[in-house]
This record gives C-alpha cells, structure tokens and sequence, in this order.
C-alpha cells in the first residue's frame, strides 16, 4: 500500500536485526530497516521503512495507535504527520489513529473482485490490476534486499537499484 499510494522510489539502505540467526540458516525473526528516497508527502526528506517478520510486531503506542491494540498480522502501517493508518493486505479493515485514539474516517469503496480472476484478465491484458506487474516487481526487489540482508546481521548495505548491486559490501552481490 505505502509504495503504491506515494510513488515510493527504491531503497537506499537495508538492515537486518535478526532476533535469532545462524550461518546455515536464516533467522526465523527479524526485523529490516530500510531508507528510502524521500518523496514530496515526506518533504523531500528519507523515508525510514521497517519490516518485522516470524511473527514480531511494532509496539502501536509508539506509533500513535493505542498502546493496548492487538496489531493484526499482514498490515501495511503509515506513519504521518498527521495520524498512522492501519490497512490490512486484503484493503478491508482499514483503520485511522491520531494521537492513540481511532478516528472515523470516510474512506473511498472499491469494487469486490475475485483477486485470482482479476490477475488472469490483466495477464491476458483485458484488465489493469489493481498492483501492476512494473510496481510488484519493484516491491519485490525491495522484499529480496531484506533477504539478502539477513546474512549480514546488523550491517547497514547500502543498494545502488539502477547498478543492481551493493555499494558497501560487494560480497552481497552474489546473492
């Protein structure tokens, strides 16, 4: 969603803080820390990006939500000036806070969809999904740096996306 919503560019910067790793095998917690560019909703300035994985959640009173909420799995959580939003992976649900307390909102209705029919009409071009294929390819670099960051716990790689590669520790290139 965050991605998608405010034209957010490639990271700069990965970091893996693995709750528990070894060297044949990859953590089965983590949290990844990326930078991204700054974007005109951020002001020009880096957007930090975190994701937490094997189950961790963020604490939601740091992050204007109620410090008691049970922070469902698979959600997407933006951060603004103005409030967090709360948007599960499936759109249904969404939620807004601000200043630790749930605001009503007046959010835009989509369509129902069959998401696996409505993929097969946009491969076969009838349709425009709802996540292109030039933006889910672009996510999915973003999720596969994280990977390649859990091999080097609490190093901070710097991504160079137009050369494809790592700046600071050429050895993450060959993954």
């Amino acid at each position: 969603a965050p991605f998608q919503s405010f034209g957010l560019g490639d990271p700069t910067m990965v970091e893996c803080e693995p709750i528990s790793n070894s060297d044949d095998q990859y953590p089965l917690q983590e949290i990844v820390r990326m930078t991204l560019p700054g974007v005109s909703a951020s002001g020009g300035q880096p957007i930090p990006f975190t994701w937490y994985d094997g189950g961790l959640k963020p604490k939601p009173g740091q992050l204007g939500m109620p410090a008691d909420l049970d922070v469902p799995y698979n959600v997407a959580i933006i951060r603004g000036e103005e409030g967090t939003l709360m948007v599960p992976i499936t759109g249904d649900g969404t939620r807004f806070y601000r200043e630790g307390k749930e605001v009503a909102t007046d959010l835009p209705d989509h369509p129902d969809r069959n998401h696996w029919h409505h993929w097969i009409e946009a491969i076969h071009g009838k349709e425009t999904n709802y996540t292109p294929f030039d933006y889910a390819g672009r996510v999915s670099e973003t999720l596969a740096i994280g990977a390649v960051a859990s091999r080097y716990p609490n190093e901070k790689l710097e991504w160079d996306a137009k050369a494809m590669k790592f700046t600071n520790k050429p050895e993450a290139n060959a993954y």
